[in-house]
């Protein structure tokens, strides 16, 4: 007869409970600031700029910059710097990209017909305490009306390292965006030896009128940290609950995902009020262990972010009783809810079964009132046995020690 004795020392795994602090990136969506270039001034040689103060502020097409004729291939303005663009960036920003529109166009003045095409020589940002950055400079010809070209984007800093382009640089009313323009063909004056008129000119004109920045960053302040709790009840559903530390955040909802892999996360709950405390049940949690939890964040600028990963063991929960059928050679297993590595063990250590049993949830077979039905090896002696259970998630397995009162 196969009898189930306690274990020594008596082993019954309890509920589970997981508590993990997770550091939660609740990012705004990228943030941005845009601003124009209030003054310029000029700076190097060639055919200089002239206009008003404040002549790239508003893209009105009249109150401009614009250089001297060009009338040699080759010849280039000064360089135009146009700055004082009024930035006010936190100084806790990160800065993750900057862009550049310039609304420009060619004029040619030309006694023998044809255009001047005047291009691109310079384009890049100069920052106060940093080196110039790289030059993005286009090849497109300058067309003979006002058009925006636009430089950079919300991930390029223009070469620049990523430490040197900090808030207090760009905030700054020397930093700048450095322009020159250069004719590529079409420029020339010379003598015409047939009057009328004496000279042949084709003379290439810059104009700007408008000169605009956008910088990209993320605020650092928006880090928050969210307490996350995971615990499994016993009546086999979890429960979540979480506390956001700092109640002033620009949230507008959250909801809990779930994954059995880690890494195939879907949406479990509705969608929850953002408030400083909140809690979320999960009532029909997966089988088999272990299960994947986090939550993921929407601010009021609509940008997603979800949280750090908690994983959670569906440990066994139930006393797992053992019983036997002497008559069908079969060892009886009750309480078992999760998946399991069985193993018959003698008293010397060796190994002298083993049964893979997948499949097994709270409600199905290995429940109170449906025992797993194991078959025993024929032949074995009346003595002790151990029956090692190793269940998902559980380091150490659980031994329920049994003795066999006949051979079978």
């Amino acid at each position: 007869m196969l009898a189930d004795r306690t274990t020594t020392p008596r082993q019954t795994l309890a509920t589970t409970l997981l508590t993990t602090i997770l550091t939660l990136p609740i990012l705004h969506a990228q943030l941005t600031q845009t601003r124009s270039a209030a003054t310029w001034t000029q700076t190097g040689t060639g055919a200089a700029w002239t206009g008003a103060p404040d002549a790239l502020l508003l893209p009105d097409g009249a109150n401009l910059t614009q250089s001297q004729g060009m009338f040699l291939i080759g010849q280039t303005t000064t360089i135009l710097r146009a700055q004082n663009f009024g930035l006010s960036i936190p100084a806790t920003a990160i800065i993750q990209g900057i862009q550049v529109r310039i609304r420009k166009r060619a004029v040619t003045l030309s006694n023998a017909g044809g255009t001047a095409d005047l291009r691109d020589a310079l384009v890049r940002i100069n920052l106060p305490s940093s080196p110039p950055s790289l030059n993005y400079a286009s090849p497109t010809t300058w067309l003979s009306y006002f058009t925006y070209s636009t430089y950079g984007g919300p991930s390029d800093l223009w070469g620049l390292p990523p430490g040197n382009v900090t808030p207090a640089e760009l905030n700054s009313p020397n930093f700048a965006v450095e322009i020159r323009a250069t004719c590529n063909a079409g420029c020339y004056i010379h003598a015409n030896p047939l009057p009328p008129p004496p000279v042949f000119y084709s003379i290439g004109i810059a104009q700007i009128d408008h000169v605009e920045v956008t910088v990209w960053y993320i605020d650092v302040l928006a880090l928050e940290e969210i307490r996350l709790d995971v615990q499994r009840l016993p009546n086999h559903t979890i429960r979540l609950t979480w506390s956001i530390e700092s109640p002033a955040l620009e949230l507008d909802a959250l909801w809990v995902e779930r994954a059995t892999d880690g890494k195939s996360f879907t949406p479990i709950s509705p969608e929850l009020p953002a408030t400083p405390t909140g809690e979320y049940i999960d009532e029909t949690p997966p089988a088999h262990s272990p299960v994947y939890y986090r939550l993921t964040v929407r601010t009021q600028e609509g940008h997603l972010q979800h949280s750090g990963v908690v994983v959670l063991a569906l440990s066994q929960t139930a006393e797992i009783r053992v019983a036997s059928n002497p008559q069908a050679h079969l060892l009886m297993i009750h309480g078992l809810q999760s998946n399991a590595h069985i193993q018959l063990v003698d008293a010397s250590g060796t190994i002298l079964k083993a049964w893979n049993l997948t499949g097994l949830t709270p409600s199905g077979p290995g429940n109170n009132s449906q025992p797993i039905r194991l078959p025993l090896p024929e032949g074995l002696p009346t003595g002790i046995y151990w029956l090692r259970i190793h269940t998902p998630g559980n380091p150490q397995p659980i031994s329920k020690k049994i003795f066999l009162s006949r051979t079978f």
